[in-house]
Formats: C-alpha cells, sequence, structure tokens
C-alpha cells in the first residue's frame, strides 16, 4: 500500500466522496470535515491525510502507526494547520512491529510545538488491539466533538498544556522494542 496521499490515495478518496455527494443528493459530502482512523501502516497513511486535508480534517487516530522505511510515522510533515489537527496516537508496549519509540517521537514532536495530541501506550499490547482501545477512543473523539462545536468547528491555535491529565515520559530499552515507561500522572490545572 502507497502511503503517500499525493499519489492516489487523497485525490481518490476526495472524488469518491464528490461522486458520492453528487448520486445521493448530498453534495455536502464534498466539502465535510474528515476523521481519520489508522492502524499500523494506515495510521501513517492518516497522519499524511491529516496534511493532505488540513482544510477538513477533525481528528485522526493513529493505532501503532509504523511503517517501514521511507514512509514511516517519524516522516510524516506537518504544517501548522495540519499540526492543530487533534490526534490521538495509541502504542502498544510490546509492539515488536511499530514499537513505541518512533510514535511517541513522531507525537512529541508536534506536541512540543503546540499540537493538541495525546499519546496513549497499551500496556502488554502487541501490534494489534484498536478494538480493545474501543472506549478510550469514543471518548476521545467525543471530547475532539465537543471542543470543535464550541469553537464552531474551527481547530484550536494553540494547546494550552496547564489543563486536562498529564503524563510525563521516560524513555527505557526492554526485551521487546524500545519503550515508554510513564514516570508520572497528574491533573494538571491554570
Amino acid at each position: 500500500m502507497n502511503m503517500d496521499p499525493s499519489q492516489g490515495l487523497g485525490r481518490a478518496l476526495s472524488a469518491a466522496l464528490n461522486q458520492f455527494g453528487s448520486v445521493s443528493g448530498h453534495r455536502e459530502l464534498g466539502s465535510t470535515r474528515l476523521m481519520f482512523l489508522g492502524f499500523s501502516g494506515t495510521g501513517t497513511l492518516s497522519a499524511r491525510l491529516v496534511g493532505a486535508f488540513a482544510g477538513r480534517a477533525l481528528a485522526a487516530v493513529l493505532s501503532a502507526p509504523g511503517h517501514y522505511e521511507p514512509l514511516g510515522i517519524d516522516t510524516v510533515d506537518l504544517n501548522h494547520q495540519s499540526l492543530m489537527v487533534p490526534e490521538l496516537i495509541i502504542a502498544g508496549s510490546a509492539d515488536k512491529v511499530s514499537g513505541t519509540a518512533r510514535p511517541y517521537l513522531y507525537f512529541k514532536k508536534y506536541r512540543d510545538r503546540g499540537a493538541p495530541w495525546s499519546f496513549v501506550v497499551q500496556n502488554g499490547s502487541p501490534h494489534c488491539c484498536t478494538a480493545s482501545a474501543r472506549d478510550l477512543i469514543l471518548k476521545w473523539l467525543e471530547a475532539v466533538l465537543r471542543q470543535a462545536d464550541a469553537t464552531k468547528h474551527s481547530v484550536p491555535t494553540e494547546t494550552d498544556q496547564r489543563v486536562g491529565w498529564l503524563a510525563f515520559i521516560k524513555t527505557q530499552q526492554t526485551e521487546t522494542t524500545p519503550i515508554m515507561a510513564v514516570a508520572l500522572i497528574q491533573e494538571a490545572s491554570p
């Protein structure tokens, strides 16, 4: 699968939504906001689709995002508008395919620039199991939709890192792959 949306996937998605909107009488499908969900290689594709559809992207859930060179998750390059799209990045602590380091470094790169993103490690989870995070994903998406509704469907301009639940991550080597260990969790308040 080609993880580069500019080589057909992005154009195909846009054309399909326009065509379906025309046939169904719902032309708004050609401009409606989009949420992306991808596992493994399609997690990386979803991150790239946020970049390709920055003006329409509402949120993205990247589960075990990895893929192989040259289009791994660590090579996704987002502009300011794209990085303001909320993303939930889920990594499995026992994932021998994607690991946790590359998804975490992707998260950290943009979180440090104010991206309204969340990073979660599923304890003991191998390269699988998006379904086991269903409740978390749905709660997170519900919060994103509430925030989008409160801001009239705009994207945030920056993240207030003084509020919410913050987890401070410490990296360490393990027998599986590099893993992140949660060192401290605290509720932040302004």
